[in-house]
């Protein structure tokens, strides 16, 4: 443009070339941040599952160690009768002991979790 006689709008594209470049490089410059943040929190994130499976295990064996008056097998054993019992009405009476279960279970669950 400027070798055609139009030298003003030869130095307003140049500035606009100017400013656009430094546009560029302040995006740049923040990209390369953000690059640097996403990589210390991705290597930051395997700590963090270690910690919470150090932590689950953690729940896991004090909620053995507390556990109730009854043994796993004494409860097993109950259980068991309990179903036995349930399961001499028939069909039903074999529903009512899986319902029971069910529920047993997910108290079960709930304390596990909750703790």
């Amino acid at each position: 443009m400027q070798a055609n006689g139009d030298a003003v709008m030869a130095q307003r594209l140049m500035i606009q070339a100017h400013g656009a470049i430094g546009d560029a490089q302040l995006k740049e410059d923040m990209a390369k941040k953000i690059y640097k943040l996403a990589q210390s929190l991705n290597d930051a994130v395997p700590s963090y599952q270690l910690a919470a499976q150090q932590a689950a295990v953690h729940v896991l064996a004090t909620s053995f160690l507390q556990a109730q008056e009854k043994t796993q097998e004494a409860m097993a054993v109950d259980r068991l009768k309990k179903m036995h019992e349930l399961s001499t009405d028939g069909v039903e009476g074999l529903g009512r002991a899986v319902t029971e279960l069910s529920e047993e279970m997910e108290v079960v669950r709930k304390e596990v979790v909750g703790a």
